[in-house]
């Protein structure tokens, strides 16, 4: 009775395994194909890509980079200092002819804003044929007397807002009245310096502090000693005289204003005020004949 049994689970057993190993070796032959196919289908793709890479820039080559519609023929600079220029075409590393889409517009912008007067420059192109160049010109609040070059020959320069020597006047150009910073340690300047000794730098920010208050139209600077000792000589152009401290220039202006407007209500005339001490400032006005 077992026997009987037994036979036809053996066999059963024996078609299961056949089965299973069937299905198997369909199975690798179906994942074959499916990479074959896959395989066949990314080498089509890639070559397709390829190609259409290459015919993009043949077509750009041929329809832009090397198109003679788009060749440069004017450069337009905006600006408004009376500079050079050819100086700022120089700068600019450009020339008439070459294609303008091949042209680096921040390259082309950081070689103006290297020029010493130029404080900001903007480039765009206009096509087909145009660059346009706008500058931002660094404006002069100060001037400083060098020992110059010429064997010592003083000379007169500019310095801007953010303390760059600019520009010096042309030969046979009128000075420009501008408050002079005297006492300077080391005159030996070159224009495209920055000047960073204290002293300037807080003299030129006090200039621009006084712009923003009431006292910028009614103080005519005409000289700042940088030479005192932790304080800035400032005189007038009617001979007044004021020191500063380095520090707390904010403080002292809005003390010089209460002093500058009991002068004005009380018709006197400032002839010195020291501002270096916090408090009991010493104020000495023209004695009246």
């Amino acid at each position: 009775m077992n026997r009987r049994i037994t036979k036809p689970r053996f066999r059963q057993n024996q078609i299961n395994v056949l089965l299973a190993a069937t299905q198997q070796r369909h199975n690798r032959k179906k994942l074959a194909r499916g990479a074959a196919w896959g395989l066949l289908l990314l080498t089509t793709l890639t070559s397709a890509g390829i190609g259409t890479h290459f015919a993009m820039e043949a077509l750009l080559d041929k329809a832009l980079y090397n198109n003679p519609e788009y060749a440069l023929r004017h450069v337009v600079i905006a600006t408004g200092g009376d500079f050079s220029q050819r100086q700022i075409r120089q700068a600019a590393g450009v020339t008439i002819g070459e294609n303008i889409w091949k042209i680096d517009l921040v390259r082309v912008q950081r070689n103006i804003e290297r020029l010493p007067y130029v404080a900001e420059a903007r480039v765009e192109k206009k096509l087909p044929d145009k660059l346009v160049v706008r500058i931002i010109d660094r404006n002069p609040i100060v001037k400083v007397t060098t020992t110059g070059s010429d064997l010592g020959k003083p000379e007169i320069l500019y310095i801007d807002r953010d303390q760059y020597v600019v520009f010096k006047p042309r030969n046979g150009e009128t000075t420009r009245s501008l408050p002079e910073i005297v006492g300077l340690r080391n005159r030996d300047l070159e224009i495209g310096q920055r000047l960073n000794q204290p002293e300037v730098v807080v003299a030129i920010n006090l200039l621009k502090a006084l712009e923003t208050t009431t006292l910028g139209s009614v103080l005519d600077i005409q000289q700042i000693d940088v030479d005192q000792p932790l304080s800035l000589k400032v005189t007038t152009r009617d001979g007044g005289v004021i020191f500063f401290r380095l520090d707390c220039v904010g403080q002292q202006i809005h003390r010089l204003q209460d002093i500058v407007e009991y002068a004005q209500n009380n018709n006197k005339q400032i002839r010195s005020v020291d501002l270096t001490l916090d408090k009991n400032t010493p104020v000495i006005f023209v004695q009246k004949l």
